[in-house]
This record gives C-alpha cells, structure tokens and sequence, in this order.
C-alpha cells in the first residue's frame, strides 16, 4: 500500500477560489490484465479547497479498494475559467469534425492537459532500476537549477517533485514530467 495523502498536503495552497487541484482515479492494466485498454478512468475531481481534499481523499481511497485502481494527484493548480474556454473550444472543434460522442469526455481531458501554475512543480519518475543513482542525479537536477521540493514514493520507486530546471544539463535518461499526475493512493 501506499499512501500520500499527508506528503501531498503541503503542495496545495488555496488562495484563489477558482483554481483547483485534479484528483483521478485510474484502473490500471498493469494491475488489471483483463483491461481492454492501458486505463480506465474510474473518477475525477476538483479540489478547490482542504475540506474537499479530505472528502475526495476518503473517496478515492474506497473506489480504488473496490477497483483495484490507483489515485493520482496533479500537483500544478488548474483555474476553471482557463479550463472552461479550453472545453468551449475542444467542443467546437470536436461537432464540427464530426466527432460527437468524445465531446462527453472534453472537461476531464482538458483538467488533465491544462494548469495554470505560477510555481510550476515536475516529477522526476525513479523507478527501481534507477534508485541506486537517485541521490547523484537529484545532485544534478540541483546542478542544473531545480529545487527539491519532496520524495514521494510510488509502488516501484519514487517521484522527485522538483522546480522546472534546465533539461540541457540533465543528461540522465530518467522520466520527466513537467505536468503528470504523482500518486496519492495505492490498495
């Protein structure tokens, strides 16, 4: 099991009444072979405030014991306005090549594909095979200009969540992400 709900905590700030924090839960076919798909997307959600972080946390932590399925955090804040004229103009696009059926699916795409962060956090992905180097190459993720922030651990591994920093001088063949979920919850 892994639980993240209180390392994950100190990343939410809410100041603004319109920016929120997307909390998936996802079926993975990793966990469940008999998955037709890589993923299945069992629910999402909206935090806009620490009441709700406790509530959709409690959540998330059922569906995924009922589901076999994982929570992931995006730790970048999304603003609802921002995302609301994205999906206005998704749905445009989508009627009008014809695509009608993917436009019940554009505000959760859209919440996963938009932040609107002014301290942009990353993730570093160290899985076990690169956990022997993971304190050299967080020297050199400093080295090229980012800050750790936290050490958040997954079920084979860990997420360095870090400042944006210069990928030039990071030479290591590593995962990053510059705005991928971490995970908050695992059966």
């Amino acid at each position: 099991m892994v639980d993240n709900f209180e390392l994950l905590k100190p990343f939410m700030t809410f100041e603004d009444n319109s920016k929120f924090y997307f909390l998936q839960v996802i079926k993975r076919r990793k966990d469940n072979p008999e998955l037709t798909g890589n993923n299945k997307v069992i629910s999402n959600y909206q935090i806009y405030s620490l009441e709700d972080y406790h509530k959709y946390y409690l959540y998330a932590v059922r569906e995924c014991q009922l589901n076999n399925a994982r929570a992931y955090l995006r730790l970048n804040v999304r603003d609802d306005k921002k995302i609301a004229l994205e999906c206005l103009r998704r749905t445009a696009n989508l009627i009008a090549d014809g695509n009608h059926k993917s436009v019940k699916n554009t505000y959760d795409t859209i919440c996963g594909k938009h932040h609107s962060d002014k301290n942009k956090k990353w993730i570093v992905d160290f899985d076990d095979e690169w956990m022997a180097e993971k304190d050299d190459r967080v020297q050199d993720i400093i080295k090229a200009g980012g800050k750790i922030y936290a050490e958040i651990p997954t079920k084979s591994g860990c997420h360095i969540i870090s400042s944006p920093f210069n990928l030039n001088k990071f030479k290591w063949m590593i995962d990053i992400h510059k705005d991928n979920p971490t995970i908050l919850y695992i059966p």
